[in-house]
């Protein structure tokens, strides 16, 4: 099943990357796709950032 769930996956992100890449206008989208993805990375690499972020204010 982990199998399955995780080609499934890779299937999505792929249709997704070719979408944007065939897409009008790509050149942008991609270098948004490469921004957006450099800021998860960083946040979860980053000590600082906590995992789950205080709502209490």
């Amino acid at each position: 099943m982990r199998g399955l769930l995780s080609t499934l996956f890779v299937t999505w992100l792929g249709l997704i990357a070719l979408q944007t890449l065939s897409g009008s206008g790509a050149s942008g989208r991609v270098a948004e796709a490469f921004r957006d993805a450099n800021t998860i990375i960083e946040k979860a690499l980053d000590p600082t950032v906590p995992a789950i972020p205080d709502l209490r204010k």
